[in-house]
């Protein structure tokens, strides 16, 4: 048996490709989430972390806030590198769609969703001074991401 290289997980259009498709039938069902992994590119409430990055430079902006918007425009650059492609509607997409990422990262870094105590969690594990540390990267409460169905 020969096993196919060509996943989502090695090939940044492929991974595109599979968040689109994904994406697409999640929302149009009607009061229904979907989570998916494996692709090695996280997904939360629908966007890549440089859709998000996008979206808070764009309201950095709007509030004048130029500390932020500087860490936020450094952050990017270092995801354009990984990330490839933006979806056009990126700022109108429903948030149904959740992707954990991967189980495991070439580092040994772990990204996973986590649903817990009312709230839905993109979360990442990753070696700090020889210990686990478990990092929040982005998080809504299921009250809040209910509304916005």
């Amino acid at each position: 048996m020969r096993i196919n290289p060509n996943t989502p997980a090695y090939d940044v259009e492929r991974k595109t490709l599979h968040n689109s498709i994904m994406y697409e039938w999640s929302a149009k069902q009607q009061d229904r989430l979907l989570i998916t992994g494996h692709t090695h590119q996280p997904v939360f409430e629908s966007l890549t972390q440089l859709e998000r990055l996008y979206k808070k430079i764009q309201a950095a902006k709007r509030d004048n806030n130029s500390d932020e918007l500087k860490e936020l425009e450094k952050e990017s650059r270092k995801q354009e590198k990984r990330i490839t492609a933006v979806s056009v509607d990126y700022l109108t997409m429903i948030p149904s769609y959740f992707n954990s990422g991967c189980c495991c990262f070439s580092d040994g870094d772990i990204t996973g969703i986590e649903i817990a105590d009312g709230s839905i969690r993109l979360i990442k594990w990753e070696m700090q001074d020889q210990k686990s540390q478990r990092i929040v990267l982005e998080e809504i409460s299921l009250a809040e991401l209910v509304k916005q169905l």
